[in-house]
């Protein structure tokens, strides 16, 4: 059973304790400080790395966790602090039986036996990730692909050419093979900024195995689907001050990805599978989490099959987002509007495939949500006035101070 995506939570490094001799040195491009332990509110192995600054542990653990939620078997990845010295540390999840990507045995990856190379592709190079080295990426016990070590993904924020990454339609269908991506570490197709034509992980062939493209567009199709709103509080949650230009470059790519997959035959049929019907419920489930009282999402958004492509991608998004602003009005006050939250969660449930309806509840819900928001920024303005002001005299004055 898969861990549910939850949010990430600044936790003190005091909690972490490490288990004897336990001091590792990693095998990264920069040697990383890194011991292995536990945390007090988890039955779960971790390893625990110092990070350079804090912006970088930051963005590492937002890395990691878009990758998780994208491909939900990927390992947990926590933020912790020590609250005297303010370093901060990156807590990676241990997995089970983590070995380094085989070399020469291409058609596993082909035949099935070692999955997910397809989305953990998709997610680096959506998320520029510059240091996909083998060993950074890697399998499990169960034998699916591993991304670990986020700490040079969001590349043009360190300083990497935009260009470096771009997404075209050539460059998805071409992957595994890194096709205009010019990174420091790609598998063992680009090692330290050498490229080499071949590779003894994979073979060409694996572009159009069909289950390989299949991985790819199970990871598109989540990728593409997910509204701005929902973005924005994903990183909100991991980079409280500062990440906005991560929401904003992720929502950018995301929008370039969108316009790519319309004019990609290969996604466009897979949305027509069970397999994608099967993804897009899945989206909701994880999306589910944020609600204050959970509700059976039941049917898949999508299930028509006479409208477009980019119609069952609109309809999906605005549905999506749609949810997203039910849920803000929950987290505005949950026992102020639990109630009003769910009987908008049911409306939304019984109408979430007509895309009419579901427009116009997408405007009602954003016409509350500016009303609250209108309200908690006059609430503030009178607790302003009444705590540096509690005598009632000069009133005429403190009007004008906090006057709208």
């Amino acid at each position: 059973m898969r861990t549910a995506w939850v949010l990430n939570m600044l936790i003190d490094i005091k909690t972490f304790k490490p288990a004897e001799q336990s001091r590792i040195v990693s095998d990264s491009l920069f040697r990383h400080k890194m011991s292995r332990g536990k945390l007090s509110d988890s039955t779960k192995n971790w390893f625990c790395k110092e990070a350079e600054t804090p912006a970088v542990a930051k963005l590492e653990v937002l890395a990691q966790e878009f990758f998780r939620l994208i491909i939900p078997h990927q390992p947990e990845t926590r933020l912790a602090i020590n609250k005297v010295s303010q370093v901060h540390y990156v807590l990676s999840e241990e997995i089970e039986g983590y070995r380094k990507l085989p070399r020469g045995e291409s058609r596993k990856f082909e035949n099935g036996t070692y999955s997910g190379l397809g989305q953990a592709m998709v997610c680096a190079l959506f998320l520029e990730e510059h240091d996909l080295k083998n060993g950074n990426i890697g399998l499990d016990a169960h034998n699916r692909v591993i991304k670990i070590d986020g700490d040079w993904s969001f590349a043009s924020t360190q300083g990497i050419d935009k260009a470096a990454f771009s997404l075209t339609e050539d460059g998805i269908a071409q992957l595994p093979y890194p096709m205009g991506i010019r990174a420091f570490n790609w598998l063992d197709y680009i090692q330290e900024t050498m490229s080499y034509s071949t590779s003894q992980i994979v073979r060409p062939a694996l572009s159009s195995n069909l289950a390989f493209r299949n991985e790819v567009n199970q990871a598109l199709l989540k990728i593409v689907s997910l509204p701005d709103s929902f973005i924005n509080h994903f990183v909100d949650q991991h980079i409280s001050a500062g990440g906005k230009q991560y929401s904003d470059l992720i929502q950018q790519r995301a929008h370039e990805l969108r316009n790519i997959c319309l004019q990609n035959k290969s996604f466009q049929a897979y949305l027509d599978t069970q397999e994608a019907s099967e993804v897009r419920q899945n989206i909701q489930n994880q999306i589910h989490p944020f609600i204050i009282r959970p509700i059976e999402l039941t049917a898949p958004i999508v299930e028509q099959k006479n409208i477009s492509a980019i119609e069952r991608i609109s309809l999906m998004e605005t549905s999506l987002s749609c949810l997203m602003k039910i849920l803000q009005i929950k987290e505005s006050n949950p026992a102020l509007y639990e109630s009003y939250v769910v009987e908008q969660l049911q409306e939304w449930e019984s109408i979430k495939t007509d895309i009419h309806k579901i427009v116009d509840l997408h405007t009602k819900i954003d016409a509350k949500l500016t009303a609250l928001q209108s309200a908690k920024q006059q609430d503030f303005k009178n607790r302003f006035k009444n705590e540096l002001y509690p005598a009632d005299e000069n009133n005429d004055i403190i009007s004008q101070l906090t006057k709208p």
